[in-house]
Formats: C-alpha cells, sequence, structure tokens
C-alpha cells in the first residue's frame, strides 16, 4: 500500500478543495517476471499479454461477467476504501490515457497530462498532492498540467508504480524509473474495487446519449484491444473496431449494467471531470424521460420535459 505524501506547496497558484462535483479468475499466463526477451533492455513482463489482459471479480459469474458485483461489499476499515490508493489508482487511469512521461537523453524525466480547461480542477488536485505546472495550451481550451521538479515527480512515480496499465506508458515510466534507480513493478489483475477505470474514464472516456435507440452509452477509446478486455470482464458492455479512429471502443450501454455502475462502482470512485461526472449524475433522470422524446405518442407537456431535459444534457 503506498503511504501519503506531504509535499511543500511552493509555487501552487491556488489551494484546492476538490470534492467530487464470483470466484472467477481469469487465468494468468505463466512466464517469468524477471525473464527479458532476447536482446531486449526492459522488463518482461512488459513484453507479456499479462499487464493488462488479466482481471479478478467475485460471485458467480454468466459469459466472464459478474452476475451481481453489489453482492461483494467492501469494508470501510479495509484497504480498498483507502483514501491514497484510491486517488493513486485514479491518477493511474489518468496517466494511461492523457498522461506522458518524458526522460531526455540529459537524464531529466518529467510528466506532462493534457485535459480539457473545464477539468482544470482534477488537474490543481493532483498539482496540489505532487506539485508542478499548469498552463493553457496556445490556440485550444485545454490545459497541460507538467511535473518537472524531482521530489515531486519522485513521490507520483511512486505512488503509481505497480498501476501503470498501458504499454506505451509503461515503457516510458521503465526510462523514468531507471533514471531514479526505482524498480518497476508489474501491474496486478485489475480487480472491479479499483479506481483505475476511473481515471481512465476521465481520461479517454465519454458519456452520451444515442437518441435513436434510447441509450446511455459510457465508452472508452483505446488503440490497444488488450487494455480494455479486464473492463468488458469486470463491467460488461463490449469492444468494438471504430475503423475512423484506427481504435477500440469499449461502451456500456444496457440500463443493468449502466446503473449498477453508477449504484456501485462510480458511487465508491466518483469521476472527477467536469462533463463526465455532470452527464454521470443526469443518466437517471434520463431513463425517466427518454419515453417522453416522441411528440406523436406522448403529448407536448411530456415532450418539453425531454427537450428542457436534452438541452441541459447538451450544454455540457
Amino acid at each position: 500500500m503506498n503511504k501519503s505524501r506531504t509535499l511543500d506547496d511552493q509555487g501552487l497558484e491556488e489551494t484546492l478543495l476538490y470534492s467530487n462535483p464470483s470466484s472467477i479468475t481469469k487465468p494468468n499466463l505463466s512466464y517469468d517476471v524477471g525473464a527479458e526477451p532476447k536482446g531486449s533492455k526492459t522488463p518482461g513482463f512488459i513484453n507479456k499479454r499479462h499487464y493488462s489482459s488479466c482481471a479478478i471479480i467475485s460471485g458467480p459469474g454468466v459469459d466472464g461477467r459478474p452476475s451481481d458485483v453489489s453482492l461483494v461489499q467492501p469494508t470501510k476499515e479495509g484497504a480498498l476504501f483507502d483514501k491514497q490508493d484510491k486517488f493513486s489508482e485514479w491518477l493511474a487511469g489518468v496517466i494511461d490515457g492523457d498522461g506522458q512521461f518524458k526522460t531526455t537523453k540529459k537524464g531529466i524525466s518529467s510528466l506532462q497530462i493534457v485535459m480539457d480547461i473545464n477539468d482544470r480542477y482534477a488537474l490543481y488536485e493532483i498539482k496540489h498532492k505532487f506539485g508542478g505546472s499548469i498552463k493553457r495550451i496556445s490556440g485550444s481550451n485545454a490545459l497541460k498540467y507538467k511535473l518537472l521538479n524531482l521530489k515531486g515527480l519522485r513521490a507520483l512515480v511512486q505512488d503509481v508504480n505497480g498501476l501503470i496499465r498501458n504499454p506505451v506508458r509503461l515503457l516510458q515510466l521503465y526510462r523514468v524509473c531507471e533514471n531514479y534507480n526505482i524498480k518497476l513493478l508489474e501491474p496486478k489483475p485489475l480487480t472491479y474495487y479499483n479506481g483505475w477505470f476511473s481515471g481512465f474514464v476521465d481520461s479517454d472516456g465519454s458519456v452520451h446519449i444515442d437518441e435513436k435507440l434510447g441509450q446511455i452509452i459510457i465508452c472508452v477509446t483505446q488503440k490497444n484491444k488488450l487494455l480494455l478486455e479486464p473492463l468488458q470482464v469486470l463491467f460488461g458492455g463490449r469492444i468494438e473496431i471504430l475503423k475512423s479512429k484506427e481504435a477500440f471502443q469499449y461502451s456500456v450501454y444496457r440500463k443493468t449494467e449502466v446503473l449498477k455502475l453508477i449504484d456501485s462502482y462510480f458511487q465508491i470512485y466518483p469521476l472527477k471531470t467536469h462533463k463526465a461526472a455532470t452527464k454521470l449524475n443526469l443518466i437517471k433522470e434520463f431513463y425517466l424521460l427518454k419515453d417522453y422524446r416522441d411528440l406523436c405518442i406522448k403529448g407536448i407537456e411530456k415532450y418539453n420535459k425531454w427537450v428542457w431535459f436534452k438541452d441541459k444534457w447538451d450544454k455540457i
């Protein structure tokens, strides 16, 4: 369990107090963690499928998915509710999606995370803990968080080490760890009670309405399918190819699965980005009003309720 670190607040532009606006074990691939592929300078496990494809869930399952994850009730005394662990897991998910570790030829390492300007509070929460700087990217509505100071970056690396799952990010982290003489830890199989998915949705995800089908869709897009496979095991949903983006998209769209995510998972690991978190809070209202979207069937009064809701949704 990672220990919380308190950093000097020197350089902070503002202080942020932010609060969120079965036994089935998928088979592990057998291998020697310490083994390195011939000719490779990276740890063996980085080159293996294991880092992303395994997932552990509890309770009886159907088609590899938990039939009732809500039966697993972690206690407040347990590590599953540890505030530091939850933040580190969330941060690892954000970094796997929107982050980038860099190490120059001169041995200077850094971390960069890019987010929409409306998600500045999520970035300031990271800055409040580790230091660093936040600047607007010229000509865009995006912000770049950069962590360069040695003390803060070492603390961040210690917190997310063993939690990074994106193979590209893992190789970047390996170079940082090598630079700071830190042992790179292998990520454990993803579990249902882990904040990584929340951070991943905040970085690479979206929540939108398919008005024609009357569905809410929570999805994340990634070029690496292996990174998405554990999510399908844990949360249901489907994975499909997005030809236009040359990527894969994981989506949860069934009402039962969406509501389970809201009532079970996101209650423990809330989203921190403005758009996704706000839309998540409107999902139950959507299910109450979605049948009113047909003017001919429901009449003008009920249709107006749908129009009012949709207008509120679209303005987020």
